[in-house]
Formats: structure tokens, C-alpha cells, sequence
């Protein structure tokens, strides 16, 4: 996977680097229960089928290449 980003000035670039691969992971996590429907009253989800899938985890996010444009 490849991000690119255009964050302005950037004070600590590991830590944007580490910002920009978690938020990747959590948009991959989002669209992947994007289509979750959930029981208003209890909270659970009323589809039993998604919830027979494996969690995923950290290992599953592919490895992540965070490209960012700097300002001169």
C-alpha cells in the first residue's frame, strides 16, 4: 500500500509516519464492516455471518510505504 500526504510543516516525522500507517490500518478496518448492521436495542450485530470471520489484526495491514510532501 502506498500513502501519500501533504501535511504542511511537520515537527516529528517518525511520529507522522506512525499517524499516517495506523490511520491506513483503521480505514481498512472500517471498510471492511462498513455493511455491519447493528440491533438498536441490544447494540450486538444482527448479522451472525460477519462475526464468523476471523478478527483482523496488525499483521493483516500490508506493509504500508508513507510518502509526505514537505514544504521548502
Amino acid at each position: 500500500m502506498s500513502a501519500v500526504h501533504e501535511s504542511g510543516r511537520i515537527m516529528n516525522p517518525l511520529t507522522a509516519t506512525s499517524q499516517i500507517k495506523g490511520a491506513v490500518g483503521m480505514g481498512i478496518g472500517m471498510a471492511l464492516h462498513e455493511n455491519m448492521v447493528y440491533d438498536l436495542r441490544t447494540g450486538r450485530p444482527a448479522r451472525d455471518r460477519l462475526l464468523l470471520r476471523p478478527r483482523a489484526t496488525h499483521r493483516d495491514v500490508p506493509d504500508t510505504e508513507v510518502h509526505v510532501h514537505r514544504e521548502r
